[in-house]
């Protein structure tokens, strides 16, 4: 059997910049999260302004994001609507007769009378950013591995 020797120069120095990236790794990406997180939202509220007929500003004022946490190795961030309608626009509401009306029953009150259907204004932003995301995520790798000097 012949042996095969292997010599590796400057792996000393490429462990110590490895160690760096993976020190950085966690500042770097929670930045780069909520930069994403900020650029969703930011996209939300864009096309709610083209798909809401009403423009009270409690729609907008309920969307929210949440710091960014980590489970293990994976870190994420959430984003959600608390306004109390929200639901309603985005998924669509049945049209009901009001069952009262200046305190007198009303006749077929309660009857559903329509459908309206929903903007999915959410679903249109995931969309549009499940294209964007890995780029954005490539550019995160890239941030620390130019901050890590690999």
């Amino acid at each position: 059997m012949s042996e095969m020797q292997l010599d590796l120069k400057g792996m000393d120095e490429l462990q110590e910049a490895m160690k760096k990236a993976i020190a950085k790794y966690p500042g770097t990406a929670e930045e780069h999260l909520e930069k994403a997180g900020k650029s969703f939202k930011k996209r939300v509220l864009k096309i709610t302004d083209s798909a809401v007929d009403r423009h009270t500003g409690n729609l907008k004022k309920g969307y929210k994001l949440s710091p960014v946490k980590a489970f293990g190795t994976r870190m994420y961030i959430e984003f959600s609507g608390t306004a109390k309608h929200f639901h309603l626009i985005e998924n669509g509401h049945n049209q009901v007769l009001p069952k009262r009306r200046k305190g007198k029953e009303t006749k077929n009150g309660g009857a559903v009378v329509g459908f309206v259907p929903g903007r999915l204004i959410v679903k249109q932003a995931r969309a549009e950013y499940q294209e964007k995301m890995p780029q954005l995520m490539e550019e995160m790798v890239d941030d620390i591995i130019k901050r890590s000097s690999l």
